[in-house]
């Protein structure tokens, strides 16, 4: 604090290294003359001394020397950065909004096609005005595929190629679940329309399921789904409910329970009176979340086959 002003200078630790990327990397070429003015430009902002900003570039230009960088280009960034007006850096002015709307024409990738769309609305910007009235044209251009994306399916550039099937039965003659994937691919749960993946079935892994009664005829019942995950697939997490229709450990499955309760004459057929359905396969991480997301849409936990998990 000098005079009731405030002095600021860059702060570098002692251990500080201060590498930059080297010039050799295969990178963009505009990476290479952006970065070094990037870094200038930050000790214009900080150092609100000439002095303190001219020996804080002096010593981020040596280091990007000594990392392959042209004298040339570093040369041409100072210059720029040191042009610059702190002031106006500090306290930048607000753009006013822009008066007209803004039409987005969106375009895959190619840089000579959006010179050209750019080159065709400047030509006849007045009969463009005039057809779609007082608007911004932008051409916004969209990243194509890369192989990356192709080989491992990265849900923000590739699509999913799984087929929609008639049904959610896997086809393997061992199954025992197989027999019993009988919802259909829209269903009412307490009110709710919940849509179920027919892309995938009982042998999809990482999945959140929907279990329903049919013995519970009534349709006023409100008390006969349940909904659950599971990171292997629903044929093997019903041998988990199926293992636990006994007297000795049915209390352990929420659709073991429920049997118990309302239908023991039915106790003995396990999993033979639900119908199954996988209504989502996604990663496992969202296992938690989205089951939790469809138990309180559905309020399963307190009008659900869910509220027994909630007990014991």
């Amino acid at each position: 604090l000098e005079e009731g002003t405030v002095s600021t200078n860059m702060y570098v630790k002692p251990t500080d290294c201060t590498r930059y990327l080297n010039r050799r990397s295969f990178h963009s070429k505009h990476t290479f003359t952006g970065m070094p003015f990037s870094q200038f430009r930050r000790a214009a902002v900080i150092c609100s001394e000439m002095e303190d900003r001219e020996h804080c570039i002096d010593r981020m230009e040596k280091k990007f020397l000594d990392s392959g960088y042209k004298a040339e280009e570093l040369a041409i960034a100072r210059n720029k950065a040191m042009s610059l007006d702190r002031a106006s850096l500090l306290n930048p002015e607000s753009k006013p909004p822009p008066s007209c709307k803004v039409l987005a024409c969106v375009i895959y990738q190619d840089p000579n096609l959006r010179k050209e769309l750019g080159s065709f609305f400047k030509t006849h910007q007045q009969e463009l005005r005039i057809l779609l009235g007082d608007v911004m044209l932008v051409v916004s251009e969209r990243r194509h595929a890369n192989i990356s994306s192709i080989l491992f399916q990265k849900a923000g550039f590739s699509q999913n190629q799984l087929t929609i099937r008639e049904n959610q039965k896997c086809g393997s003659k061992r199954c025992k679940t197989e027999a019993i994937m009988n919802l259909s691919n829209t269903v009412f749960i307490n009110g709710v329309k919940i849509k179920l993946d027919f892309r995938y079935t009982c042998a999809s892994k990482s999945i959140i399921y929907l279990a329903v009664c049919k013995l519970c005829n009534d349709p006023l019942c409100e008390s006969n789904f349940y909904f659950g995950q599971s990171m292997n697939s629903l044929m093997s997490r019903n041998n988990g409910h199926r293992g636990n229709f006994k007297l000795s450990s049915y209390d352990k499955s929420a659709l073991s329970m429920h049997i118990y309760d309302k239908h023991p004459e039915a106790f003995g057929e396990k999993l033979s009176a639900f119908d199954f359905g996988v209504v989502k396969c996604v990663s496992p991480i969202m296992l938690n979340r989205l089951e939790d997301f469809y138990i309180y849409e559905t309020a399963a936990d307190i009008k659900g086959l869910n509220r027994y998990k909630v007990f014991t």
